[in-house]
């Protein structure tokens, strides 16, 4: 058949999983296993054209970026051509720096392995001369051959056309979507076969794919354990917008390694090869939404060079960011009960204080030795109190029930009443307790920081010189009523 080579390239199984008819809602769901393939992925049906088109030429560089599968395919049918033809073939991979050591070091093993910083857009024309130089390729400049080049048969249709010789009609085809090559020309098969009644091709791929964004480049596209999945740029993007304006083909995005790690596991443990690049396709089709009456097919990329430690590493942080999370939330636990105890007992030691400050109080105010100050008694102390109406003091009824703040003004007032010098004091300090409700000065008590007014007129056995005259005075008491400040019965020098 057309574009089948005798590499061995193609001619996969395609059959139906009972385990994922029942795992996806009943449909019926067929797969594609291209990890039958001679090594192991799709890629190689590809590898198998490219060869088989330049099978009439004697020396050949191939050069192009490659995440591992596609380079591993081609430097081992590259040698088996050599060995069994004699011509001489040079394969040369372009990695991402930082690339896994142990996939650098399985592509040398058929290949020339150049690390490179992709962060930069590389043309094919430069790859050519990369290759040139590396392989010290002396020959004519048209034998080296950009493997990527739109012009070059790929030899994925191919899979469409068995699928469709084992008489199979999906409604459905998932496949993992990384440059979007495969999307493309599974798409264009199916409606070559099949015209309008071709099955829709649904392609799935990763949030660090350049396909899912709006800009052409990325610099930097980040990891994924779907390592084969993640680019930053890719020659089919347009051609894959367009298609997507049909009702032909739709793009699915993953977002969630912890999905591709679980479908991964699941895969591998009904006896499927696959890597987690491949499972992609499988998370699509589990979470499309397929009913019983659909058919699917989904094609199972097959299993190539990846790093095997990489799933196992998605589980370790989520492990370690569950441990994370409940030992953030043992230790707000441990902190809130400590906040809580610590202000319970807090509140505890203030009420205490208050309760022992409420009843020294009353012995101030009952001053004949009991212990509960009768409320005639705690009315005319109350209403001393500038924040305390008449009304206000008969619902209070005693001085526990006032906040801390109206007893020490209380009490305060009374140490002024015993020296005659300091009541005059009163009216002002009634003042500054209206005016710094609920400030520093709401406490006052001797020897604590005082107003430079006070300072000035009253504190410290004030001398002759520093203290009112008696028209001062009486101006005060003027400018006390009409501010509407309510002055205790102490206060006899007002009118």
């Amino acid at each position: 058949m057309k574009g089948v080579s005798s590499r061995g390239a193609g001619r996969t199984p395609l059959f139906k999983s009972i385990e994922l008819c029942g795992r996806y809602n009943g449909a019926k769901v067929f797969v594609k296993d291209e990890s039958k393939n001679p090594f192991g992925t799709f890629k190689d049906r590809r590898c198998a054209a490219l060869l088989e088109h330049y099978s009439s030429k004697k020396e050949l560089v191939f050069v192009h970026i490659t995440s591992g599968n596609s380079g591993y395919s081609l430097g081992r049918m590259a040698k088996e051509e050599e060995r069994k033809t004699g011509k001489k073939i040079h394969v040369v991979n372009i990695v991402p720096k930082g690339s896994n050591p142990k996939t650098i070091e399985t592509l040398k093993t058929c290949s020339t392995v150049v690390e490179m910083d992709l962060s930069e857009l590389i043309t094919m024309d430069r790859m050519r001369l990369i290759a040139k130089d590396v392989t010290g390729y002396l020959g004519r400049s048209s034998n080296i051959v950009g493997v990527e080049d739109y012009s070059l048969v790929n030899g994925y249709g191919t899979i469409v056309r068995e699928i469709h010789e084992e008489g199979v009609k999906p409604d459905f085809i998932f496949c993992p979507v990384g440059e979007g090559e495969l999307l493309v020309e599974l798409a264009f098969a199916a409606q070559k076969l099949w015209g309008d009644d071709a099955p829709k091709v649904v392609g799935t791929t990763i949030k660090n794919n350049i396909l899912t964004r709006r800009k052409d480049f990325d610099p930097k596209p980040g990891k994924s354990i779907a390592d084969k999945l993640v680019n930053g740029y890719s020659k089919f993007k347009s051609l894959v917008s367009k298609l997507l304006g049909t009702e032909y083909v739709e793009l699915k995005t993953v977002d969630n390694e912890s999905r591709i790690a679980e479908e991964y596991n699941y895969l591998t443990g009904i006896g499927l090869n696959v890597e987690p690049s491949s499972a992609v396709a499988f998370v699509g089709a589990k979470e499309y939404g397929l009913l019983p009456s659909h058919t699917a097919v989904i094609i199972n990329t097959g299993k190539g060079v990846y790093d095997k430690e990489s799933v196992k590493k998605v589980w370790k942080f989520r492990l370690k960011r569950i441990f994370k999370a409940a030992a953030i939330l043992t230790a707000g636990a441990i902190l809130g009960l400590g906040i809580y105890f610590g202000i319970k007992q807090y509140q505890e030691h203030e009420l205490l204080k208050k309760m022992e400050l409420a009843q020294e109080t009353d012995l101030i105010a009952q001053n004949d030795g009991w212990h509960h100050v009768s409320p005639d008694k705690f009315a005319r102390a109350c209403s001393r109190i500038p924040d305390m109406s008449a009304e206000k003091c008969k619902k209070a009824r005693s001085f526990s029930a006032l906040s801390e703040r109206q007893i020490r003004y209380y009490r305060l007032v009374n140490t002024f009443d015993d020296d005659m010098a300091l009541r005059p004091m009163i009216p002002l300090f009634a003042e500054w307790y209206l005016k710094y409700d609920g400030t520093r000065y709401g406490l006052w008590m001797p020897g604590e920081e005082w107003p430079e007014e006070f300072k000035t007129n009253y504190w410290g056995r004030p001398t002759e010189s520093s203290r009112k005259t008696k028209l001062e005075y009486l101006k005060d008491c003027d400018r006390y009523k009409e501010q509407g400040i309510k002055l205790p019965p102490s206060v006899d020098y007002c009118p």
